[in-house]
């Protein structure tokens, strides 16, 4: 994880951040953490928009939990 905001980080840091983000959300020990890493991810994609870059997320959050 970087210490810039999302916000100071070029376009190819961003991308890789949301990776680690996505590994996280993998890997998480619980729902907490696992919510709070699909938040980065969803900020990640919101800075990407706000850019015009399209950064795609793969871990939205969905209401009721259900991937369908």
């Amino acid at each position: 994880m970087s210490d810039k905001s999302y916000s100071e980080m070029t376009d190819d840091e961003l991308c890789s951040e949301m990776l680690v983000w996505v590994k996280h959300v993998d890997n998480s020990s619980g729902w907490p953490s696992a919510y709070f890493a699909a938040k980065q991810c969803q900020l990640i994609e919101r800075e990407g928009a706000r850019r015009g870059v399209k950064i795609e997320n793969p871990r939205p959050i969905r209401a009721g939990g259900s991937d369908e």
